[in-house]
């Protein structure tokens, strides 16, 4: 049927996916799918959007069609469904792909009181953008609150590069209480602070471990 031509295609899967037992095994998702991506005209649009509210999928596929083909629609639409993370995050993808960062970002602080189960999703956007508009205190912060959440080396590290000497020393201090086990020590070696790990017999004279260790 695709070979056939993408109208045939279409009518085919506005009329099948109606059959409930696709949706025993959520085929009923890849039929969603795939007419959102072979919807070439406002009027399938209309037709792929009426499939999409039969099976409550109003998710961001939804948001794909209104934004190519109602875009005054998909504003109003990813405003009233900020509380969906995934519509919120299609979103906030669409804004930063056109660098409208400060956009963007006012959506961010938006969402983030509707969905504070989702706050690690959206914090990272958060924090990258801020660097984007050189607010770098801001993005340290909030990459100081991720690694709060997470206890992430990754996010503790991203803070490292916007702090400055005498931030980092303090910032260094109180992490090393939330670090443990195997993070901990990751990052005491990061910091080339061996002797708090007792590797201080693989040190090079000068300080340095020597690259035979290195493996370690």
């Amino acid at each position: 049927l695709y070979r056939a031509g993408k109208e045939e295609v279409f009518d085919f899967l506005i009329e099948e996916g109606k059959k409930k037992a696709y949706g025993n095994y959520s085929i009923d998702y890849d039929f969603a799918d795939t007419l959102v991506e072979i919807t070439d005209s406002p009027e399938r649009a209309k037709k792929a959007l009426e499939f999409l509210e039969v099976f409550h999928f109003k998710d961001e596929r939804k948001a794909k069609l209104l934004l190519k083909f109602f875009p005054e629609e998909y504003e109003k639409f990813v405003e009233e469904q900020a509380y969906d993370w995934r519509i919120a995050e299609f979103h906030i993808k669409e804004l930063m792909e056109r660098k409208n960062y400060e956009k963007a970002l006012s959506y961010i602080n938006y969402v983030l009181p509707l969905s504070p189960v989702h706050s690690r999703t959206f914090l990272p956007y958060k924090a990258t953008i801020l660097k984007k508009l050189g607010r770098k205190e801001e993005a340290l912060q909030v990459y100081l609150e991720l690694f709060s959440l997470t206890s992430s080396l990754n996010y503790l590290l991203k803070a490292k590069e916007l702090a400055s000497i005498e931030e980092w020393k303090e910032i260094k201090k109180e992490s090393k209480k939330l670090l443990h086990s195997f993070s901990l020590i990751e990052f005491l070696i990061e910091e080339k602070d061996y002797e708090e790990v007792g590797m201080e017999s693989l040190i090079d004279d000068d300080g340095e471990m020597d690259d035979d260790d290195q493996h370690y």
